[in-house]
C-alpha cells in the first residue's frame, strides 16, 4: 500500500503567495528601474501600491483565520507559515522605505498618512506566537522606521489550547472508545475475527477522534493505493487518520 500525506491548507497559500511574490516582484522592479530613469509617474507609484497592498494582505488574511479559528490551525504547517511570515514582515519594512521616498517625492504625502496603525497586526501576532525566529529583532526593525507594533504588542485572549464543547466532547467519545476496547480485551481474550475487526475499528475511531481535536493536527489526505487488489482510496481529514491507523493497527497479537 502506497499513501500520499498532503496539507492542502499550506500548500494553497504557498500557491497564492507564489502568484503574488511573483507580480509583486516585478512591479518592484518596473519602479526601481523607472525611479533610476527618472521616469516615474504618480500612476505608477498607485499601481505599485495596489500589487503590493494585494500581496501583503494575503498573509494578514490567512493569520487572521487562524487566529480566529483555532479549528484552521488542523490544517495548517503553522510553524512554517510564521516564518514565512516573518520573511513576508521582513520585506515589509524595506517596501515601506521605498515607498515613503515614493510618496514624499510623487505626492506630498507622509508615509504615516496612508497606513492604518493596525497594519498587518494579525501577521505580527502569528510571528510572537509561532516562528521559530522570534519576534524581537523584527520588532526592533519596525520601531526604527517608525511603523506600528501593535500586533507585537497585543497578545492574543483566547489561548488556542482552550478547545470548544464539541471537540471536548469528541475527546470524552474518543476516551469511551479506548474503554471499551480495553474492556472487550478482558472479556474476550482470544477473540474471533468478527471481535477483532470491532476492537480494530473501534481503536482506530477512538485515535482518529482524539488526533484530530489537537490544535495544531495537521489535516490531512491520502491517497492509498492496495496493489494486491487494485484498489485507490482517497480520503481527507479525521477520515484520512482514520484509514491510516486502520491500515496499520495489526488486527491481533501473534501467539
Amino acid at each position: 500500500m502506497r499513501i500520499k500525506v498532503q496539507n492542502n491548507s499550506y500548500s494553497k497559500f504557498e500557491e497564492e503567495h507564489s502568484e503574488l511574490k511573483s507580480i509583486y516582484m516585478d512591479k518592484l522592479r518596473d519602479v526601481c528601474e523607472k525611479k533610476a530613469e527618472d521616469s516615474l509617474t504618480m500612476l505608477d507609484v498607485s499601481d505599485y501600491m495596489s500589487v503590493s497592498s494585494k500581496y501583503f494582505g494575503l498573509p494578514e488574511k490567512y493569520s487572521h483565520d487562524i487566529l480566529a479559528e483555532k479549528r484552521y490551525l488542523r490544517g495548517f504547517k503553522i510553524s512554517s507559515f510564521a516564518d514565512d511570515c516573518f520573511s513576508i514582515l521582513e520585506t515589509y519594512v524595506l517596501h515601506t522605505i521605498l515607498l515613503k521616498d515614493l510618496l514624499l517625492k510623487y505626492s506630498g504625502m507622509e508615509l504615516k498618512d496612508v497606513l492604518s496603525t493596525k497594519t498587518l497586526t494579525n501577521t505580527q501576532r502569528v510571528v510572537v506566537k509561532y516562528s521559530s525566529h522570534g519576534s524581537d529583532s523584527l520588532k526592533e526593525k519596525f520601531i526604527k522606521n517608525e511603523l506600528s507594533t501593535h500586533g507585537f504588542d497585543v497578545k492574543n485572549a483566547k489561548d488556542e489550547l482552550d478547545l470548544p464543547l464539541k471537540d471536548i466532547v469528541l475527546i470524552i467519545v474518543g476516551i469511551v472508545g479506548f474503554i471499551i476496547v480495553s474492556i472487550l480485551a478482558f472479556v474476550f481474550p482470544t477473540p474471533t475475527a468478527w471481535q477483532q475487526f470491532i476492537q480494530r475499528t473501534i481503536v482506530s475511531l477512538s485515535l482518529a477522534i482524539l488526533i484530530a481535536t489537537l490544535p495544531g493536527f495537521v489535516s490531512l489526505d491520502i491517497r492509498a493505493k492496495l496493489e494486491e487488489n487494485r484498489v485507490k482510496i482517497i480520503a481527507g481529514g479525521s477520515f484520512a487518520i482514520f484509514l491510516i491507523i486502520y491500515f496499520f493497527n495489526p488486527a491481533f497479537m501473534p501467539a
